[in-house]
């Protein structure tokens, strides 16, 4: 693993910066994955996990688990947006439009 070390982003750089990367990464492929879903219908998230992988081995591991949060935050979006997550509320609670 020590040989594979050299081939990584240096990790001097500022920890805002290496956010923004990963943010910039994460961002490219949720709009992948809107795309895909738009064209397709109804797809899995497969197109997410490239850029947390990406973020957690280039940058670091803060990075990669920002790239974690923003995947799920996406996939929670697109799934309610596409209406084929789970219903986020009990049906006793919802407004009737929801139902």
């Amino acid at each position: 693993m020590e040989k594979l070390y050299p081939f990584l982003f240096d990790h001097r750089l500022p920890t805002p910066i290496r956010y923004l990367i990963a943010g910039s990464i994460m961002l490219v492929c949720a709009a992948l994955q809107a795309g895909l879903q738009a064209q397709a219908g109804f797809t899995g998230f497969f197109l997410l996990l490239p850029g947390v992988f990406l973020s957690g081995l280039l940058l670091d591991r803060g990075s990669g688990l920002l790239a974690a949060a923003i995947a799920m935050g996406v996939t929670l979006y697109l799934s309610y947006a596409g209406r084929y997550g789970m219903g986020f509320c009990c049906r006793a609670h919802c407004s009737p439009s929801l139902q």
